[in-house]
């Protein structure tokens, strides 16, 4: 299968810089895939689980909040944050969910109440995608 070269990235650190042979993103729409020789494109990407086949196999990722640009078969993705679903430690995000839920339930503000919806998202994500490896 054809490669291309993909760097992903998130705001603390890189999370892979290599060939990979497929990207499959959340976006609004759906799951975007992203093949070799793919056209050029500008991606919204949402909350979710993303899977990338490198040569060590493929990988699977929560992530935040992003963007992913195809450039001239080039892919550079930006999240906000990004973790191997390996990693995702299942305690601290079901903790996280339970905490965000009850925030959500005081309705202090209406700005309280979205960021704890922003949080359920993403523990939800963690969660989601921690049970890709199971």
């Amino acid at each position: 299968m054809n490669k291309f070269p993909l760097k992903l990235l998130a705001a603390d650190k890189v999370f892979f810089d290599g060939e990979c042979s497929s990207l499959v993103v959340p976006s609004a729409d759906g799951q975007y895939g992203i093949l070799a020789n793919h056209c050029n494109a500008v991606i919204a990407v949402v909350p979710g689980v993303a899977e990338l086949s490198a040569d060590d196999g493929k990988i699977i990722a929560f992530v935040a909040s992003g963007i992913v640009k195809i450039e001239n078969g080039k892919v550079l993705m930006l999240v906000e944050a990004c973790e191997n679903a390996k990693d995702v430690n299942e305690a601290w995000a079901k903790a996280a969910l339970q905490e965000a839920q009850e925030e959500v339930a005081r309705k202090e503000s209406r700005f309280n109440v979205l960021s704890a919806e922003i949080k359920i998202a993403r523990a939800l994500n963690r969660l989601k995608a921690k049970e890709h490896v199971n």
